[in-house]
Parts: structure tokens; sequence; C-alpha cells
């Protein structure tokens, strides 16, 4: 109970899902002071004297938080592509993806060609690997591209540890967590926290951008029944100015949170490379000497971790007894 309380005031909660609710709810207040409630809250956030109005305020600010937080999972399915609007295999924004993955993959192919007969270190071969190294980061397999951007960079992480050593990042990672060491986990933790900021940040620069745009349309459409000339005072022009800026301010919280994506998914990809065998060995095993080998022997773990599958101890080396990294 005391450490989840404490959980709910460290770093990586504050930054990640108290801060975007503290300046939604500054700019949400900003943006409607002359409505009546709202203006009187305003009024005492900014008075000097307002300490029972900014206590309730950070009380409900953290309130909200805390919701932002419940809710994380479902914000990120969404922004990945998994539900919601952009969801499905047919929708046209999945498929204007694959056609992307598969532009990209032609231009590789022709770079590759084309660096092929050069030198090693040759300025050819260099924009290839630079394009390549992009490309994976940015991209998962063909048959997992997703409908967004932010969703196939998260997915193309995902999919590093199958690629490279056969294992399901997913089923492996929750027992992976548990013996990598608590400054490796706060590396992690940290930059997932960066991200959640900026997916915050968009998520509600979105809501109370709409709201500023709907205050503005109703303005406008009154406007055909009645005379709108009292109407277009500097509360109009505030909620306009106010829904194009959190409308630009979205689109560069959407960016920032895909480039901090790529930081987050390199972290996870040096979890795996580092501490996969010792993974093995907490399981009881050593790893096996060949390729071949290590990506049957993570194939039978995950079936006990997907399938719940035995795996035959007597196939793979039993670990030795040095044990593995502190945690």
């Amino acid at each position: 109970m005391i450490s989840s309380l404490a959980s709910l005031a460290d770093r990586n909660f504050i930054a990640g899902f108290l801060l975007p609710v503290i300046l939604a709810l500054v700019c949400f207040l900003f943006v409607f002071q002359d409505v009546s409630p709202l203006g009187a809250l305003w009024t005492k956030l900014t008075d000097a004297q307002g300490l029972e109005a900014i206590t309730l305020v950070l009380l409900a600010m953290w309130a909200a938080a805390l919701l932002l937080s419940l809710l994380n999972s479902l914000l990120y399915r969404t922004l990945q592509g998994y539900i919601g609007p952009l969801a499905g295999s047919s929708s046209p924004r999945q498929k204007q993806k694959q056609r992307d993955w598969r532009e990209r993959s032609l231009a590789l192919n022709v770079q590759f060609t084309a660096a092929e007969p050069t030198a090693h270190g040759s300025k050819e071969r260099l924009d290839y690997l630079a394009s390549n190294r992009q490309f994976i980061r940015d991209y998962p397999p063909y048959k997992q591209v997703l409908p967004t951007r932010f969703g196939n960079v998260i997915r193309a992480s995902e999919m590093y540890s199958l690629q490279t050593y056969g294992v399901d990042s997913i089923a492996a990672w929750v027992r992976l967590v548990g013996i990598i060491p608590a400054d490796y986990r706060a590396s992690i933790d940290n930059a997932r926290a960066d991200m959640d900021f900026f997916v915050n940040i968009m998520v509600l620069s979105l809501l109370v951008g709409t709201m500023s745009l709907l205050a503005v349309l109703a303005v406008l459409v009154s406007c055909a029944f009645v005379n709108c000339y009292d109407f277009f005072g500097f509360p109009f022009w505030r909620r306009l100015i106010s829904a194009v800026v959190l409308g630009l301010t979205a689109c560069f919280a959407y960016e920032a949170a895909i480039d901090r994506a790529r930081a987050w998914g390199e972290i996870v990809r040096g979890g795996f490379d580092l501490y996969l065998p010792d993974l093995a060995k907490q399981l009881g095993y050593d790893m096996p000497p060949t390729l071949a080998e290590r990506r049957e022997f993570w194939g039978a773990l995950n079936g006990l971790f997907l399938d719940w599958t035995a795996v035959h101890p007597e196939r793979w080396p039993p670990a030795k007894n040095d044990s593995p990294n502190p945690k």
C-alpha cells in the first residue's frame, strides 16, 4: 500500500501524467475564463490568497492524472492502431502504411544494389546502412505493419527479440524485467515516462482544442439566427487562437512521442541483448553454443511462456552454478 502511494509521487508519474494534466487544466481555464464558474476559479487560482481553491484544484488534478495513468494502455492501443477508428487490416490507413513499407523496402533494395560494388566505408555503403537502420527502427516486418507511425515504431521494437533471437518479446519481457538490474530498469522507466508525457500532451491538447473549436463553431452557427456582432469579442478570438495553437501543439507532441518511442525502444532492445542469457540461467539453462540451437531453445521457451507447453530439460544444457547479474 505504502509503495503504491509512493509511486504516485515519483518522477515518472509527475512527468508522464501529472504535469500534462496541470498544463491542460491551466489552458482550459484560461480559454474558458469568461464562463461564470470557471472564471471564478481562474480568478482564485491567479490570486495569491486563493489557497483553498488551489488546494482543491491540485487534488482534482492529482485524481485526473491517476485516471489518465489507468487509461494509459487504452490510449496507447488507440494511437498504435490496434483499436479505435484507425484499426482494421483493411482500413485505408493500414493499406497506406503497407504501401509506404513496400516503397521504402524497394528504395532500400535499389540503394543496396548501388552500394554493393563499392568499397567498404564508401559514401554509398554508409548511406545505405543509415537508411536501413532508420527503416528497421520505424517499421516492423510487413505482416506486422500497423496503421500509425507511432504504432510501427513501437511494434518494430517489440519484434526485435523475435527476429534476432527467436524469443517472443511480450511473453519474455514480464520475466526478463525481474532480473534486469535496478539502474537499467530506471533507464527504461524514465524513457517510458518521457514518451508518456508527449502522448498525454497530445491527447489533452486535442481534447481542450476540440472544446475550444466547438465553442467557436457554436458562435458561428448562432450568427445564422441572431445578430452576432456582440459575439465576436475577445473570448471568441481567444478560443479560436487557442484551438489553432493546441492543434499545432498536438502535432508537435505526436512527433516528439515518436522520437521518444525510438529512444525507449533502443533501451528495450538493449535489455534483451544484455540480459537474455541471465534469463535462461534463471530458468535453469545455459545458452546453447550455436545460433540455430539458440533459436530452437527460445522457441521451446516461447511454447512455455505462451502455450504452457512443458520444456524437456534433458534437451538443453543445465545452468552452471555461477549466479546471474545482481539485481
